[in-house]
């Protein structure tokens, strides 16, 4: 067991809300902060205190000496961020005055950017170009170098002209045509402490999982374990893959937390796994979800008329409800008009005023 104080950034996101109950179980006090006002880990009995901060996005100095009044205040012991704030907590660690879970900015931005990750990975990569010098012929993916769940992503079917952003650039992929698979590893100094793959199950549009299945796959692992052991990394790091008939294709990589923190189950060795140097594995077969998002998602995209989509929905575990911890469940309604209350104000959809204030599109970008 472990008297540590850890801090997660990111508190909105329902992995951080794994991650802080796998905390919580291996003994660690947990902080969490965020620049929303309610959030699931708000309401959890396994965050000792939850801080609203300022938008690292918006204000990276006020963000920054948030940090450090909280670190100091609560005697935390380690960062660990979990979002795409991660990449300011990098720019950042420097200043913070305690252990940071990270790798330099300078690495995790070329894992975010997907021109430059595409160039790290070439031999298992599909064949990428920047727009500007596109001779691939359809179909082809269009995105640009900055984005996360999928946003701005289009598939190309036929040529046509597309819009150039100076200030982040598209790239295009070959389109691959298989079945998605993500992996989820935390990382110190290049040697995997914990590491889980699954398969996508559903998702939102060509964006993130909403239902996946633990799954074993040896090709992913090896990537997986000989890529961060390369770039010597030490944090948390996502890869997504698309696996055809023939092969493995290694597509992005998100350098943070991801609904790959389910597949453990909020056990204690997760949260060990930060502080140790042994290899946790997830188990395999089981089925995770979010059932109001599951549903939402399934109807607004007719799969809730599908067979399977029930099998799925019937046999997959609910990732808030937890028996030790239903502060979450009881008080969703609230972080519900939150979420309401921010799409009314930003007017924009909910993915976009969910992540805007935590994203990192370079110095400057054109994204709206």
């Amino acid at each position: 067991m472990s008297t540590k104080t850890v801090l997660l950034t990111g508190a909105r996101a329902p992995v951080t809300l794994d991650l802080a109950r796998s905390f919580y179980q291996f003994g660690c006090r947990v902080i969490c902060v965020d620049s929303l006002r309610k959030t699931l880990c708000t309401y959890s009995k396994c965050v000792d205190r939850f801080i609203v901060v300022s938008s690292p996005a918006e204000d990276l100095e006020s963000f920054s000496n948030d940090l450090i009044k909280a670190i100091q205040e609560e005697g935390v012991d380690l960062v660990i961020p979990t979002c795409e704030e991660a990449l300011y907590v990098a720019k950042i660690q420097e200043r913070l005055p305690c252990e940071v879970f990270t790798s330099s900015f300078e690495l995790v931005e070329a894992l975010h950017n997907k021109w430059t990750f595409a160039q790290m990975t070439k031999e298992l990569s599909p064949k990428t170009e920047r727009l500007k010098d596109k001779t691939i012929r359809p179909p082809y993916v269009v995105k640009p170098i900055y984005s996360r769940f999928a946003a701005h992503v289009e598939i190309v079917r036929e040529e046509k002209e597309i819009e150039e952003c100076e200030s982040n650039p598209k790239i295009v992929q070959e389109f691959v045509d298989g079945e998605s698979y993500c992996s989820y590893a935390v990382v110190k100094s290049g040697k995997v402490r914990a590491y889980s793959a699954y398969k996508v199950l559903h998702s939102i549009g060509m964006g993130a999982a909403y239902s996946m299945e633990s799954i074993q796959s040896d090709e992913m692992e090896t990537f997986v374990f000989n890529f961060v052991k390369a770039i010597g990394y030490t944090g948390q790091i996502s890869f997504d893959f698309i696996k055809t008939e023939e092969r493995l294709y290694v597509i992005e990589c998100n350098p943070r937390a991801t609904s790959g923190v389910h597949l453990f189950d909020c056990c204690q060795e997760l949260g060990n796994a930060f502080f140790d140097h042994g290899v946790l594995k997830a188990p395999l077969g089981n089925i995770y979800h979010e059932p109001l998002t599951m549903v939402w998602y399934g109807m607004k995209q007719k799969e809730i008329i599908r067979k399977h989509f029930w099998k799925h929905f019937l046999a997959g575990k609910n990732i808030v409800i937890r028996a030790f911890d239903l502060g979450p469940l009881f008080f969703f309604p609230m972080v519900l008009l939150e979420l309401m209350r921010l799409t009314i104000f930003k007017r924009k959809k909910l993915h976009r005023a969910l992540s805007e204030d935590l994203e990192y599109n370079g110095e400057v970008s054109c994204e709206s």
